[in-house]
């Protein structure tokens, strides 16, 4: 049985391919590239027409979403609009308003922001009002986050922006993102997570940095570094 979600997502690429556009970021490839070359363009052209068939001929299968949980179909993914830059709350929008039909649970930003941190292209310190902040690290950079200013009611203060690669790869592992990026809190510490900690607090990592690598409340740490005495 195919899955027709994935398949309305390939004849869009194709399509695009076949038209001598860039699928992933939506411009126009010069003549000389190799996938513009006019013998390969008939080829994705006739590519799409045996892909529509199967998918006009066929029953699409829906992905089972659980219950409360949020859910976007691949087809819903490749037709969100990229653009050179956006804030991150833009971008967790544009995800949103994509997914709305499906009637399920919101992504949060919050859970963005705890996967960008886990996965190392964000990091977490205290400002000089003891308060919790994060910054790109270079990991970040690489794949196209910046820092930059804006201009608030209180002063000046700081955000982060995506690139359009950035966007990109986002929704590239949005799976990673909502099975992950909601965090373990309350859930039972593994043997792993426990030498994980251990690693992290004797390489003098701040705590709440801990906390977000590892996906727990900052008392939870607290909490289990006591019950290790190493606190």
């Amino acid at each position: 049985m195919y899955d027709f979600e994935k398949l309305k997502t390939a004849k869009t690429y194709i399509d695009r391919l076949a038209n001598g556009i860039d699928p992933f970021s939506d411009r126009e490839m010069s003549g000389d590239a190799i996938l513009n070359d006019i013998r390969l363009s008939r080829a994705f052209f006739l590519i799409s027409e045996v892909l529509g068939r199967v998918i006009e001929g066929g029953e699409a299968v829906q992905k089972p979403q659980k219950e409360g949980c949020f859910y976007i179909s691949e087809e819903q993914k490749a037709g969100i609009v990229l653009t050179p830059e956006c804030y991150i709350p833009e971008l967790v929008d544009r995800i949103n308003a994509a997914a709305a039909p499906n009637n399920c649970k919101k992504l949060r930003q919050k859970s963005l922001s705890h996967w960008l941190v886990a996965k190392g292209f964000m990091t977490v310190y205290l400002d000089s009002e003891n308060k919790s902040r994060k910054r790109i690290t270079e990991a970040g950079e690489k794949i196209g986050m910046r820092t930059a200013t804006k201009n608030g009611v209180y002063g000046t203060y700081f955000v982060t922006q995506l690139s359009r690669e950035a966007q990109s790869f986002i929704l590239e592992n949005l799976d990673s993102i909502i099975s992950e990026g909601e965090g373990k809190q309350g859930k039972p510490w593994t043997g792993e997570e426990e030498e994980r900690l251990r690693e992290l607090y004797g390489a003098k990592v701040p705590l709440i940095e801990i906390a977000m690598r590892l996906e727990r409340s900052h008392g939870g740490v607290i909490s289990k570094l006591r019950k290790l005495g190493i606190l």
